[in-house]
C-alpha cells in the first residue's frame, strides 16, 4: 500500500464518526414552553417554521396569515388578502414564496421578502382546505370541499389537472418525497394514492378511524400516516397496503409531522396535547399538554424544527407556542 493510499484510507476512517454524528438526530421527550404568541382573533389552522431559523408563519380562521419574529414572538407582518378562513399554508422549497388555501375558494401565492400577493388561483368550486408545494418547486396540489384534488403549475398558476374519486371533502394532500405520487384523504373515510404525472388513482384504502384530517409521508418515502377521528392508519407505500392501525379512541389527530430520521412522528391532537410516537411500533414516547386553564384547546397544527429540537404548535385557543427540547 502506498503512503498516499494509506493516508486517504486513514482520513476516511477518521471522518466516518464525524459524518455519523452529523446525521444523528437528537431525541427530546421533555419540552419547555416559551412565551405565548398572541394576535390572531380566531383559531390557528396551520403553522410553519422558515428554514432561516428567524421567522414563522401561521394561518388562521380569522382570514389572515401572520409572519412572526421567532426570537421576540411578535408579529412582524399580517397578510389580509383572503376573504374567508385560511386553512392551509406551504413554503416553497427555496423558502422565498408561500402558498395559502382558503375557504374563499382560492389559492394565493405570496412573495415572502415583500409580503406582496403575487397571484390568485381559482378553479375549485368550494372551500379549499389544503395546499402543498412539490419537492421540485414547480407544482402544487390542493384539496377541496368540491371533492377534488387539483394539480397546479406554479409559474403560470394554471390548473393542469383535476383528480376525481373522493366522494366528500378532501382534507389533506401531500407529495411523496420524490414528487412522483400524491396521497389524499378526507371525509369520505378513504385514503387515495395518485400518480402525479397521469392523475391516475393507483390505490384506495379505508380510513379505519373514520373521517380523515391529516397526512404525512416519511422522509425515505416508504411509509405514510393518515390521521382520523379514532385512529391513525399506517400505509406501506412501497407495497401499497395498510400495514398497521394505531387506535386513538375519542382523540382526533389534526396534524402529523415526521422527525428528520423518520423514526418518530409528532401528532397534534384534539385533547389539548401534542404527542410523540415511535413510528415502528406506534408506541407513545411523550404526551405534552399544550395549554392550561383558559388556554386549553385543540392542537390543530404541530411541527418539528431545527433538527427536531423545537416544536411549534397552533391551537384553537388562538395561541401559537414555541417549545424547546430539554435533556
Amino acid at each position: 500500500m502506498t503512503q498516499i493510499s494509506f493516508l486517504l484510507r486513514l482520513g476516511i476512517l477518521l471522518l466516518l464518526p464525524l459524518f455519523s454524528a452529523c446525521q444523528s438526530v437528537p431525541v427530546y421527550l421533555t419540552w419547555e414552553k416559551g412565551p405565548d404568541w398572541t394576535g390572531h382573533t380566531d383559531r390557528i389552522s396551520e403553522v410553519l417554521l422558515h428554514p432561516d431559523g428567524k421567522r414563522a408563519f401561521t394561518a388562521s380562521w380569522d382570514g389572515t396569515i401572520r409572519v412572526w419574529d421567532r426570537a421576540l414572538g411578535e408579529t412582524v407582518a399580517i397578510w389580509k388578502e383572503h376573504e374567508n378562513r385560511v386553512m392551509g399554508i406551504s413554503l416553497s422549497p427555496d423558502g422565498k414564496q408561500l402558498l395559502s388555501a382558503s375557504w374563499d375558494k382560492t389559492i394565493r401565492l405570496w412573495e415572502i421578502s415583500s409580503g406582496k400577493m403575487i397571484a390568485t388561483w381559482t378553479g375549485h368550486d368550494d372551500f379549499v382546505w389544503c395546499v402543498e408545494w412539490s419537492p421540485d418547486g414547480k407544482h402544487a396540489i390542493s384539496g377541496s370541499s368540491d371533492h377534488t384534488v387539483r394539480l397546479w403549475e406554479i409559474s403560470s398558476g394554471k390548473c393542469l389537472s383535476t383528480w376525481k374519486g373522493h366522494t366528500g371533502v378532501v382534507r389533506s394532500a401531500v407529495f411523496s418525497p420524490d414528487g412522483t405520487y400524491v396521497l389524499s384523504n378526507g371525509y369520505d373515510e378513504t385514503i387515495r394514492m395518485w400518480n402525479t404525472f397521469t392523475g391516475e388513482n393507483i390505490s384506495t384504502w379505508k380510513s379505519n378511524g373514520g373521517r380523515a384530517f391529516s397526512l404525512a409521508w416519511s422522509p425515505d418515502g416508504t411509509e405514510a400516516l393518515s390521521g382520523a377521528w379514532h385512529a391513525i392508519t399506517v400505509i406501506d407505500t412501497t407495497q401499497k397496503k395498510v400495514s398497521a392501525n394505531w387506535k386513538k379512541e375519542g382523540n382526533t389527530t389534526w396534524s402529523l409531522c415526521y422527525s428528520l430520521d423518520g423514526k418518530r412522528v409528532l401528532l397534534g391532537n384534539s385533547d389539548n396535547t401534542f404527542q410523540i410516537r415511535e413510528t415502528e411500533t406506534g408506541k407513545i414516547l411523550a404526551t405534552i399538554e399544550a395549554g392550561a386553564g383558559k388556554n386549553k384547546g385543540k392542537v390543530y397544527s404541530a411541527i418539528f424544527g431545527e433538527r427536531d429540537s423545537v416544536i411549534l404548535t397552533g391551537n384553537t385557543d388562538r395561541t401559537v407556542r414555541l417549545w424547546r427540547g430539554t435533556e
